[in-house]
């Protein structure tokens, strides 16, 4: 295998990687905000 195609192996993976992660991230990112949410009734002296 030459270098040339294993640096575009590595690119495409780091490529997916990236993308993986920035879901992971919305998805985690939205969660805690729906956990977290201002709007939703809690006990004002539960809150951490």
């Amino acid at each position: 295998m030459n270098a040339g195609m294993y640096s575009g192996i590595i690119l495409i993976f780091l490529v997916q990687a990236d993308a993986i992660q920035l879901i992971f991230g919305i998805r985690f990112c939205l969660r805690a905000y729906f956990v977290n949410c201002p709007l939703k009734p809690t006990n004002p002296e539960h809150i951490h």
